[in-house]
């Protein structure tokens, strides 16, 4: 039976409404019985063809070839970033208005930086671990909008919620704020946490869990795409998901890809193997679905946070020109140059996120403007940049309109720096030549594959421009609910890509 703790001098009101909510919710409005949602941690859309061959029939094939592919994808901002690409997909919004504009969050005015899921509240804590550990402080509080959880929990309070990953941002911004729980995995201690953001304390099956997984061992193995699959099976077995007609929503995340792809290069041999992995585990956890819950009562989409360049030194050896982009390097000689005109110490903070981010208290007294125009300068006569843009002045900006609107959407005032710097193609930042990386606007980082798959999706596919805020939107049309609050996306599907009826 779903239950939910709610305080005594609410209980009356939600009584009415959870009795309202059922009613909207009856069997009369059809609806699957279970949502999941499968994010891969820096997936190319071309990997669902680069290892196809080797992939077996029953992952990625049976998804491609049963389902609807949008083969056109794209991120719609800067930076391309695991915490930024979630928030996305689940808000159908982009960081501009949902506040997640990276993996860590710089506050111009102070200067502090912070992990996006960090909670320095009093009242979070972790679950099952030391109270006072740093390491449980995990609350979606950053998220500024709404997510398409978050819309379905609002449709019906009695709809169960959670996220599930190995990273605690990719299981806690797409659960949303009114997740029953969201569940990350700490290697240090190897075991799964929570916060007493969702719960007052863990449930006896994460005990069990816990106790009777050698979890270290196996993700040492390389073997985490499979741990995260056994949470996912137990979760929906334990809280049983999709045992009635009231929807309920698994967001799952996969992440050991991006450990591998900023480790190996997309062609090493690891990485082909991780893929092979996570193949064999999508055949496992669709079977699994199929036979916990029904092949046509769940509703199942999977896609990526970003995807990834390749390695600069194989470029150059296919005479392709790439190279890196030295952020620690050009700070220092960005400011050093800045000492020469003004005077002054450590004017620029960091290069983070490809943005300028100042030292606020150092520069009162130097002329803003005189200080943008000085940087812009310096950045392009790099080798390594194509454009410096103003932020606040990107609409004006002599850029392509591609370009343009990815840094618009991506900047937000509070918390995004000064200047986009928009290096060349196949430049990125890094201080070595080892393994991949993301976070530019071009395709290798932004094409991104996704897939729906099951209750009512008719199998095909378009090569139309979709991005990856029109997820959250179609969800919210397929499960007839409101769309999340920020939300800037469209429906996919429409008259020419019909669902089965």
């Amino acid at each position: 039976m779903k239950t939910k703790f709610f305080p005594k001098n609410k209980i009356f009101i939600v009584a009415i409404a959870l009795l309202a909510a059922n009613i909207a919710f009856s069997q009369k409005i059809e609806r699957p019985k279970l949502v999941v949602g499968i994010v891969i941690d820096q997936m190319r859309w071309d990997y669902l063809y680069k290892f196809y061959e080797n992939y077996g029939n029953d992952g990625f094939k049976r998804l491609l070839n049963n389902g609807f592919s949008c083969e056109n994808t794209m991120l719609n901002y800067i930076p391309t970033y695991t915490a930024v690409g979630h928030a996305s997909i689940y808000t159908g919004s982009v960081p501009s208005i949902n506040g997640i504009v990276s993996n860590k969050l710089i506050n111009q005015k102070t200067g502090n930086i912070e992990e996006c899921v960090f909670d320095n509240s009093d009242t979070v804590k972790a679950i099952g671990i030391n109270k006072d550990a740093e390491i449980g402080k995990r609350s979606p509080k950053n998220l500024q909008t709404t997510t398409i959880t978050d819309e379905l929990k609002l449709a019906n309070p009695l709809s169960k919620v959670i996220g599930v990953a190995l990273k605690d941002r990719a299981a806690i911004l797409p659960a949303g704020h009114a997740a029953d729980a969201a569940y990350w995995f700490e290697d240090s201690l190897g075991q799964w946490l929570t916060s007493t953001y969702y719960m007052k304390k863990e449930s006896k099956w994460l005990q069990d869990f816990n106790k009777e997984n050698t979890l270290k061992k196996i993700l040492n193995s390389n073997e985490g795409n499979r741990i995260t699959l056994k949470m996912a099976q137990t979760i929906i077995e334990k809280e049983d998901f999709g045992k009635d007609y009231i929807t309920d929503f698994l967001a799952v995340s996969f992440s050991s890809p991006d450990y591998i792809g900023h480790n190996f290069s997309i062609d090493s041999e690891q990485m082909k193997n991780c893929y092979l992995n996570l193949d064999s585990v999508l055949s496992e956890f669709l079977k699994f679905l199929d036979k916990n819950v029904g092949k046509n009562n769940y509703l199942l989409f999977l896609t990526a946070d970003h995807a990834c360049a390749h390695n600069a030194k194989f470029l150059q050896n296919q005479k392709i020109n790439s190279d890196i982009f030295d952020d620690v390097k050009i700070l220092k000689t960005l400011n050093d140059s800045l000492k020469t005109i003004f005077g002054i110490d450590n004017i620029v903070k960091s290069l983070e996120n490809y943005q300028v981010n100042f030292n606020y208290p150092n520069i009162k007294k130097i002329p803003h403007d005189e200080l943008i125009a000085e940087c812009i300068k310096f950045l392009e006569n790099l080798p390594s940049v194509l454009y410096a843009v103003e932020q606040k002045k990107a609409a004006q900006a002599a850029i392509p309109q591609a370009v343009k609107e990815c840094i618009i959407n991506g900047y937000n005032r509070e918390l995004s720096g000064e200047i986009q710097i928009i290096v060349k193609p196949a430049y990125y930042h890094g201080s070595d030549y080892y393994g991949s990386t993301h976070g530019t606007w071009y395709p290798y980082d932004s094409h991104i594959p996704l897939i729906f798959y099951g209750w009512k999706i008719k199998k095909g596919t378009t090569n139309r421009e979709v991005y990856i805020t029109d997820i959250a939107p179609t969800l919210a049309a397929l499960l007839k609910i409101q769309m999340p609050n920020g939300c800037i996306g469209k429906p996919i599907f429409g008259k020419v890509e019909m669902i089965n009826e």
